[in-house]
């Protein structure tokens, strides 16, 4: 239950047994491996004895059970994993040795390897080393030579007692499926959906589903938050058909223990088709590119956050050389560049915004240059951005170009459709070099004259009055449009193109829809004014409105026929509703908007409690 990798002996006189080195002059010494791997040692330089990349026993017997010697590296090339010399004798049992030369393979060969359930000559398909809160290990890919070739009574501790975990130790059983694996580690995917609670299982779960091959959805469902301690498998899976749904459920995974150096919590490879929701990707600092996602594939994110996340380019969201993000309903801030694209970059990719918030991301670094934006970057790609609110990003004590602080095309392109840019710094929201273009489909906001916004219904040097990034229901924090703010009632409704804001609510509130990723709401509002009595408020939808309201004993109803009170003030007082525990309201406002129709709002109710003491 143990693994020997990448480790090396050079020298330019002996390099002998890159993984094990044993030599006796006596007689009678013995190395047993008893399920485990040596993998990618090497024994090289400029000697003129390089022998045993993986294993060297000079007189010493080597007993292999369910084992695993391969992909080992002797005098530069792959060859030599076991080579025993003088007296020594092998004894081995259902293990696998890569080499196919006798001499490299401790005497046994692919055309001859003896009838002990041995394998000479094949690779093992091991895939990368990984570790994820345990000792390092090498987990070998669905359908490998080794899986179930071990033998049930070979896999025994030195005291002849039945091994009871692989390598991995508590969860991981030795003996899974039709019989024992070689090597240290025993493949025991999981069936499709797996619950995760830890860094370890959400690992486990990614190299499972790297190894799918049926055409399916299969769901990764995150149970608790995950604090990681090692970067996680890159997704990777290019099979036709196959994609990864995970389910974050408000979980959070957080990168912070994971050390730096082009690291990323999630990597997306090529071909590789993902889906995520109500996810919270946050806390990395990868000294480079992609700290929270680094994407050559395709990734669909919805009701998620990106957040505080350290880096140089790319930093919350990474998407390169024909990869593909759609975000949606998502909320991307508080993400730190020491160079630009704090929070979204694109290289050759492709990136969509849909109700979705770039807030509050950061490109600083005293001496350094913030050129390519602190908010949302594309170099030779495109960026659509649709009813989203790029705002209050920033370029900040370093030597950035003064432009672009919002959105940076370098030649690329960027397309705005319904959206707010606004307020970033220090100073103008969008910016462009080597042909990139602006392009606007009209509807759009900003509070400068730089995001070539000439459509029909665009707004320049606008008024956003913007709230606070804060919770304003939904999954994700978003800005609300405050009193003032051109971006309200600004789109028609036969135009508008978005059904819900980022947060769920419809579009539109009142009779038209607003720019950005907010849809500002005329909600209902009941509250007690005295033990009976209590009073409706609401904000109006549109101007010149009268108002009809409905009241009913039962919830959840359907507002018909004669309305109980209509009123054109913004209040309606309820006399004598409250106080009685049998019988409790509902209520329902329908407001008539010269020229504009009606609209009906939220339902709300009031309900009285007794509180009767009881016995114990």
């Amino acid at each position: 239950n143990s693994t020997l990798g990448e480790n090396r002996v050079a020298s330019d006189n002996l390099a002998r047994g890159g993984g094990i080195f044993a030599i006796n002059e006596a007689s009678g010494s013995v190395v047993t491996l008893t399920n485990s791997t040596v993998y990618a040692n090497q024994a090289d330089g400029s000697g003129i004895i390089l022998q045993g990349g993986g294993v060297f026993a000079d007189n010493v017997n080597l007993t292999l059970h369910n084992s695993i010697i391969a992909g080992s590296l002797t005098e530069g090339v792959l060859k030599e994993d076991c080579k025993i010399k003088r007296d020594g004798v092998l004894t081995a049992n259902n293990s696998l040795l890569q080499d196919t030369d006798a001499s490299g393979a401790c005497g046994l060969t692919a055309a001859n390897p003896d009838a002990n359930g041995n394998i000479v000559g094949e690779d093992p398909q091991m895939l990368g080393l990984t570790g994820m809160g345990s000792t390092f290990f090498y987990p070998f890919a669905f359908g490998s030579p080794v899986q179930d070739a071990g033998a049930d009574s070979l896999a025994v501790d030195g005291n002849n007692n039945p091994l009871t975990t692989d390598q991995r130790g508590a969860g991981f059983q030795r003996i899974f499926d039709t019989a024992v694996d070689m090597g240290a580690i025993e493949y025991q995917c999981p069936t499709f959906p797996v619950d995760v609670a830890t860094d370890q299982a959400l690992a486990h779960a990614i190299l499972c589903f790297n190894q799918q091959l049926i055409p399916a959805t299969y769901q990764i469902n995150l149970t608790s938050d995950i604090f990681l301690t090692q970067a996680l498998p890159a997704i990777n899976n290019s099979t036709a058909g196959v994609k990864l749904d995970l389910a974050g459920n408000h979980f959070m995974v957080n990168g912070a223990g994971v050390a730096a150096g082009f690291t990323h919590i999630f990597h997306i490879m090529t071909d590789s088709v993902v889906s995520m929701n109500q996810i919270t990707v946050t806390g990395h600092d990868d000294g480079y590119t992609g700290a929270g996602f680094y994407i050559s594939g395709e990734i669909t994110l919805t009701n998620s956050t990106v957040s505080d996340n350290w880096g140089s380019y790319g930093v919350g969201i990474g998407v390169i050389e024909g990869g593909k993000a759609t975000i949606v309903n998502s909320t991307i801030t508080g993400n730190h560049s020491d160079i630009g694209a704090a929070g979204v970059g694109n290289y050759r990719g492709e990136v969509t915004l849909i109700n979705s918030t770039v807030s509050g991301n950061v490109a600083t670094d005293p001496g350094n240059f913030g050129t390519k934006t602190a908010g949302v970057w594309v170099q030779q790609g495109i960026i659509t951005i649709t009813y989203s609110t790029v705002a209050n990003n920033q370029i900040f004590d370093n030597n950035g170009i003064a432009s672009g602080s919002g959105i940076w095309s370098d030649a690329g392109t960027v397309i705005l459709e319904g959206s707010i840019v606004a307020d970033n710094t220090p100073a103008s929201n969008c910016g462009s070099v080597f042909g990139g273009t602006f392009t606007s489909n009209g509807y759009n906001l900003s509070t400068d004259a730089s995001c070539n916004l000439t459509a029909t219904g665009d707004i320049t040097n606008g008024v956003a009055a913007l709230g606070p990034l804060a919770d304003n229901g939904g999954d994700t924090l978003t800005h609300a449009l405050l009193a003032g703010s051109q971006a309200l009632n600004s789109i028609p409704a036969g135009v508008c193109t978005q059904t819900h804001d980022q947060r769920g609510i419809p579009r539109p509130q009142y009779f038209m829809c607003d720019m950005g990723s907010y849809e500002k709401g005329w909600r209902l509002v009941i509250t007690a004014v005295s033990p009976s009595n209590a009073e409706l408020s609401w904000e109006a939808p549109g101007p010149s409105c009268t108002y009809d309201i409905f009241e009913s004993t039962t919830p959840y109803f359907t507002p018909a026929g004669s309305p109980d009170y209509t009123t054109g003030s913004l209040m309606q007082l309820l006399t004598g509703k409250l106080g009685n525990t049998s019988t409790n309201y509902f209520y329902i406002n329908r407001a008539t908007c010269d020229a504009l129709g009606t609209t009906t709002s939220n339902e709300v109710g009031e309900f009285d409690f007794a509180i009767v003491p009881g016995t114990s």
